[in-house]
């Protein structure tokens, strides 16, 4: 908790009582009221540019290799710890094995499942007309869930790669400096949340 719970008498003096609340309503310790500050827009209205810092200003470590380019023991531990730079995507082999085998199991799967209740549908209609129509009309309610998660997932992956798109062609309105195509993106990116 912030404060402590405190006690008093009910019958206090009329100067010993708290300030209203409303009188002190928002007043910090500071004797002013909390402000949200647009810290860009304040600065450009006051004529105050405001920069980044380059890393040397950072870390004294960098400082250190930018001023002897000499490299020290702790420049080298730093340098191991940084990632390598990303390989570009090779060639994607376009058979494999372990593919073919997956498929054809799947598909294998997919043949026995239709046939067992082929057989399970017609065994049912043998026995009782409507426990073979049940069947039926559940083989039927299946098939419908299944299209619908995989038209679920369809648009779901249709939705990944139209933002994929617009992560690509903001990184190039950034890369390239053009607020036109930014504007853009941004209204697809809020029509696409929306």
């Amino acid at each position: 908790m912030s404060r402590k719970p405190r006690a008093f008498s009910v019958a206090q003096k009329e100067a010993e009582k708290p300030a209203p609340a409303a009188k002190n309503a928002g007043v910090t310790k500071t004797g002013r009221k909390p402000r949200a500050i647009d810290m860009p827009t304040k600065a450009a209205s006051k004529g105050i540019r405001i920069t980044t810092l380059p890393e040397e200003a950072v870390d004294p470590v960098y400082a250190e290799l930018a001023r002897t380019g000499a490299e020290t023991p702790e420049i080298r531990d730093l340098q191991k710890l940084e990632p390598e730079p990303a390989s570009p995507a090779g060639k994607r082999r376009a058979f494999g094995w372990g593919k073919l085998a997956l498929s054809a199991f799947t598909l294998l799967a997919g043949l026995a499942l239709s046939l067992w209740l082929d057989s399970l549908v017609r065994d049912l209609f043998a026995r009782n007309s409507w426990l073979g129509y049940a069947a039926l009309a559940l083989t039927g309610l299946l098939a419908l869930a299944v299209l619908a998660v995989a038209l679920k997932e369809i648009r779901a992956l249709w939705r990944l790669r139209t933002i994929d798109g617009l992560r690509q062609e903001a990184e190039a309105a950034r890369n390239g400096n053009n607020l036109a195509l930014a504007r853009r993106v941004s209204r697809e990116v809020s029509s696409l949340l929306a």
